[in-house]
């Protein structure tokens, strides 16, 4: 079994969510044009939920792209992490399908 990656991995999970879901928020005004921020403040916010997105989905063993479009909703973006499937698992299966020449 693997040591947690930091002291509190409880309080870690809650925060990587918590940021997450903020920043799309952030980025939801941003692309609406509600949002103060411009230039190069406003990549700086759209790469930040960029990388947010990529170590969550990395760390719950998600597919980025399934949980990008439900990010700015937390108890949308919980319920993705809790049911969605499992990047490894899918991609374990899409290797056996395409060595038996079954993967689509």
């Amino acid at each position: 079994m693997r040591p947690p990656l930091v002291a509190d991995q409880g309080d870690f999970e809650r925060w990587l969510v918590d940021e997450t879901s903020v920043f799309a928020r952030m980025v939801q005004r941003i692309d609406s044009g509600e949002s103060q921020q411009t230039g190069i403040g406003a990549d700086m916010t759209q790469w930040r939920f960029i990388f947010l997105v990529e170590a969550l989905g990395r760390y719950t063993d998600r597919d980025p792209a399934h949980l990008h479009p439900v990010a700015h909703d937390k108890a949308a973006l919980l319920h993705a992490i809790r049911t969605g499937e499992s990047l490894m698992a899918r991609c374990e299966r899409q290797a056996e399908e395409a060595a038996k020449g079954t993967w689509t």
